[in-house]
């Protein structure tokens, strides 16, 4: 459901989901257990959500030039005003920041940008640069306007609190979360949800956005011992946001993706022939242009 405020989503103190521990428990050690009789593999959200669209399509996008190739695809800007984000964040969460003069300062500091973002501030002409600079502070403040970085009885987080967890042979590791904002409240054997999980998006969220959160979910329950009361995704763009309340349901169809992508990869280890699923996914697949299937997929979708 959509949301034209980002400050409306964070209130979950009517919440009724609770988990008892035991249940985490054993979702931790069923995933634990696939991951056995198989060499160890690291997860990524990226890998999940190309698996279980279609085989062929993880296995094109899990080259080592596959993050640059998603890089070039998004606006530079866009990619680096969220970089900026986090960074301000950071530091807003220690001490009151001024969004403009943080911005300024964040990009003339060429130590943290890739070569790529150095060069595309460098190419910026003065007034190009004055633009983005305010462009980017009138998002960071809108964002300062809606979420209370320095509220004790409600900590706030930036990132998840394990950006990588391991269970069994299987390692999963997530920079999807841009802010983890509460925590649990514990009751006897189990707890009560009150974590939120929010994810900046670039432009407008959309359901997809929401469903890639659910990696994310799995790891803040394995590693927190109950799950977030709710994922949210936040369009940086135009500050807009979209969420979806966390439930047993609905995470159980994570861990089972999860499990899921597993065995599509030692499918391909295994030289298997994999299953090629068309689809609409198909237009950004790297090796669309070999694959029988994609121009049936297009047609189709």
């Amino acid at each position: 459901m959509s949301c034209d405020s980002l400050r409306t989503l964070l209130d979950v103190s009517g919440n009724p989901y609770g988990y008892r521990f035991d249940w985490v428990r054993r979702q931790t050690e069923a995933l634990g257990e696939a991951s056995q009789g198989g060499p160890a593999l690291t997860l990524t959200p990226g890998d999940v959500t190309s698996a279980m669209e279609c085989a062929g399509l993880w296995e094109a996008t899990s080259s080592p030039h596959a993050h640059a190739r998603r890089r070039q695809s998004v606006g530079q800007q866009l990619a680096l005003t969220h970089r900026v984000a986090r960074r301000w964040m950071v530091a807003e969460a220690a001490a009151p920041v001024r969004p403009v003069s943080f911005v300024g300062t964040e990009l003339d500091n060429h130590s943290w940008m890739t070569d790529t973002e150095v060069s595309w501030v460098a190419r910026r002409s003065p007034e190009e640069r004055m633009e983005v600079e305010h462009e980017m502070a009138a998002i960071l403040s809108r964002v300062g306007q809606q979420v209370s970085f320095r509220d004790p009885s409600n900590p706030t987080r930036v990132g998840l609190e394990w950006p990588l967890v391991e269970v069994g042979n299987l390692t999963l590791m997530s920079d999807e979360i841009d802010l983890c904002i509460g925590t649990h409240q514990v009751d006897g054997e189990g707890a009560w949800s009150n974590a939120l999980l929010v994810n900046f998006c670039l432009e407008t969220p959309s359901e997809a956005d929401l469903d890639r959160l659910g990696f994310s979910a799995v790891m803040h329950t394995i590693s927190m011992g109950c799950p977030p009361a709710r994922v949210i995704s936040y369009g940086l763009l135009n500050g807009t946001a979209d969420y979806r309340d966390v439930d047993a349901e609905w995470l159980n169809l994570h861990f089972g993706f999860i499990m899921a992508t597993q065995r599509v990869i030692r499918s391909s280890q295994n030289s298997e022939t994999l299953t090629l699923t068309p689809g609409p996914h198909c237009a950004r697949c790297p090796e669309r242009s070999e694959c029988p299937f994609s121009r049936i997929g297009l047609e189709e979708f």
